[in-house]
């Protein structure tokens, strides 16, 4: 991670890594390519939606040219498209974290959702405000008139084919901006109150 920041602040766009021997660390090649895939995207992530001035963004690709030497290439590979993945989801919910409330309103989260949805093909069910007071959920309704925007439900599926696979569930909160207790909280807490909807952008990712 370090190496990968450093390479950043000297606007390269290309770095070659000698790979170690996996046996160094007690693991196989597959995990050490995931590993360093992950870290390195993760080191390479800024946010820079915002920001107009070229000359303070760095490059938005970064070319990693791994060198191996006595390693298995198809567990090198594997472990690539895993690690790259994970990664991809981390930056996903990192992004949207790192968003201002203002562009990443219910509505607009509830969109990105379906976007994400259709590009993977999952199912994907939003609900209205009106029909969450339907369903008697208090709790996500009462913090919706808070606001003069609505709240949305995003339900998300996917089936493996497997009718035999266990059912799983994750839920993520979703709230995209947490003014509860607004009249308790110092003013600096009120800065991250717009990371109360971490929860939801991780299952998204």
């Amino acid at each position: 991670g370090s190496m990968i920041r450093h390479v950043e602040r000297l606007k390269l766009a290309e770095l070659a890594l000698f790979m170690p021997q996996s046996s160094l660390f007690g693991i196989d090649d597959e995990y050490l390519s995931a590993q360093t895939a992950i870290i390195a995207d993760m080191a390479h992530y800024h946010f820079d939606e915002f920001i107009t001035d070229a000359d303070r963004k760095y490059p938005d690709t970064l070319m990693l040219a791994m060198l191996l030497d006595g390693h298995d290439e198809k567990m090198i590979e594997s472990g690539m498209r895993y690690g790259s993945c994970v990664s991809s989801g981390v930056q996903f919910a990192r992004h949207w974290v790192d968003m201002p409330p203002e562009y990443s309103s219910p509505l607009q989260l509830a969109t990105k959702a379906q976007e994400v949805a259709d590009r993977h093909g999952f199912k994907c069910t939003l609900f209205t405000e009106d029909e969450v007071v339907q369903m008697v959920m208090g709790g996500l309704s009462g913090v919706a008139r808070g606001s003069e925007r609505d709240c949305q439900l995003v339900v998300m599926e996917y089936a493996c084919g497997d009718e035999q696979a266990p059912t799983l569930g994750f839920v993520g909160k979703g709230i995209t901006f947490d003014s509860g207790g607004l009249s308790i909280k110092p003013a600096d807490s009120m800065e991250t109150m717009k990371d109360d909807m971490a929860g939801a952008a991780a299952v998204l990712g």
